[in-house]
């Protein structure tokens, strides 16, 4: 029975300490918080910054640069984070790999594209990431480069987590596997 104690004390310190880190994370370097009612999913608006230092933020805050499923997405993004239609977003897609073959860092596989005028055009050559040009084309998108270069103002990037489970649900599972465990064991 000792082991089954010290199994679960374990068990429950080391999620606790990882939800500990997960919150604290969310807080830094985000602008604004929302979650999208439709998905359920958390999203972040970052501070400004590159294409990959976003993802790289993203991906500390347990998510990815948002990947855009479709046209109630699109919308929700650009109206939440968008300021009115005056700020530049970065979305998850880019064709840094092989150009002209776009595809989301989530690894998802939507086929959604929201495309403005004569987007993607890889201008100079250098354009891979891609963002919500509100400028030029409401929210519609345009592919640049890492930096932004030839861009109207700064780009901040939009985050999205998937929920994670309830702490009480992730108890009450380790509880459960435990207890099998130590069943087990004594068998």
């Amino acid at each position: 029975m000792l082991r089954f104690v010290r199994a679960v004390s374990l068990w429950v310190a080391v999620v606790g300490f990882a939800i500990g880190i997960y919150c604290s994370a969310a807080n830094a370097g985000t602008l604004v918080t929302a979650i999208n009612p439709a998905t359920g999913n958390t999203y972040y608006l970052l501070e400004a910054d590159t294409w990959t230092a976003s993802q790289a933020e993203a991906v500390a805050l347990g998510g990815n640069l948002v990947t855009v499923n479709d046209q109630v997405e699109n919308d929700w993004v650009f109206s939440t984070f968008g300021d009115g239609g005056t700020r530049n977003l970065w979305i998850g897609l880019n064709d840094a790999s092989v150009e002209g073959d776009f595809v989301w860092v989530s690894g998802e596989t939507s086929g959604y594209r929201n495309w403005a005028g004569p987007e993607p055009n890889n201008y100079l050559g250098l354009e891979d990431y891609v963002q919500f040009y509100p400028f030029e084309f409401g929210n519609a998108w345009n592919d640049s480069q890492d930096d932004g270069w030839g861009i109207t103002g700064a780009i901040y990037g939009v985050v999205e987590v998937a929920p994670i489970p309830e702490p009480n649900t992730a108890l009450l599972l380790g509880i459960g596997l435990s207890a099998l465990a130590v069943r087990r064991e004594n068998r």
